[in-house]
């Protein structure tokens, strides 16, 4: 837990315990497979046998149950790194439902089966007396930091960006938009005269959801988010199944991505993202 020593600053937060490093980990596993099992919904052969009329409210609904599957682990993930303690109930009641999910149809989804495991290792690490012990903490720290004066603002310098870090996020930023614009412009004048069909949203709405991703995971580079180092490797294989199933163009995702990856791994770009929790610390002291 943050102690005010008697300058009036607040000691560096704790270390976290490995049982939340691990739970981080397969939350962004389970959004990472929950968005690789989505891709296949938003192409038209999935809605082969339906009526015309239920096309577009079934994309729809998938399309919204989608978001949900893949945003309820990253956001448990980015709230168990801030010490919340609500992650291990949400993640608790979404691994029983993507558990029953999982089992209850009719075919094996192997994709749903890992992400039912990911999420029912990270329920039972994040309910360890470590984790919770660890959260209790930052509860205790949050009510000490509310009685302290507001409006003290001291400094920080802001840290150089390594050149290896710049060149992920650029790579990071082309590779968004090298297919994913133009994909989806296309879209868009193809149905510029009689409208848009339900395939041509999905199109549309993919395209500008994997693009705001990348533009993301490259702000995470930019400004030394370690959560980088786990963004890229989901748009990794993300782009790898787009250009086998969707369009081979993604390939060009797929190397630009490889070689940012491999920039964050050199020394001064692993130096500058794992120097992010103290330049974090700094501030809020």
């Amino acid at each position: 837990m943050n102690t005010v020593n008697a300058a009036g600053l607040r000691s560096p937060a704790p270390a976290r315990p490995s049982t939340v490093l691990w739970a981080t980990l397969l939350l962004y596993v389970c959004a990472g497979l929950s968005l690789i099992n989505a891709v296949p919904l938003f192409l038209p052969a999935a809605y082969a046998g339906l009526p015309a009329e239920a096309v577009a409210p079934a994309a729809v609904l998938l399309a919204l149950v989608s978001t949900g599957v893949v945003a309820v682990p990253l956001l448990a993930a980015l709230a168990v790194r801030r010490r919340r303690r609500w992650p291990r109930i949400v993640v608790s009641v979404y691994a029983v439902l993507v558990t029953v999910s999982a089992l209850s149809g009719p075919v094996t989804n192997l994709l749903l089966v890992g992400v039912a495991v990911a999420a029912l290792a990270a329920a039972i690490l994040l309910w360890m007396p470590a984790s919770r012990g660890f959260t209790v903490a930052a509860a205790t720290e949050r009510a000490e930091r509310g009685k302290e004066r507001r409006g003290v603002w001291r400094p920080v310098p802001a840290a150089a960006v390594p050149a290896s870090a710049a060149w992920a996020s650029g790579l990071v930023t082309l590779a968004g938009g090298l297919w994913t614009i133009p994909v989806g412009l296309v879209a868009l004048a193809a149905g510029s005269e009689n409208g848009l069909s339900a395939g041509e949203w999905q199109t549309v709405l993919l395209t500008g959801a994997f693009a705001a991703a990348h533009v993301a995971v490259a702000f995470a580079c930019w400004r030394g988010q370690p959560w980088a180092w786990g963004g890229i490797p989901v748009l990794l294989v993300v782009a790898a199944v787009v250009s086998i199933r969707v369009t081979p163009v993604a390939l060009f995702d797929v190397a630009l991505l490889l070689l940012a990856g491999i920039l964050l791994l050199t020394r001064d770009a692993r130096a500058f993202l794992g120097a992010a929790t103290t330049r974090r610390a700094s501030t809020r002291s």
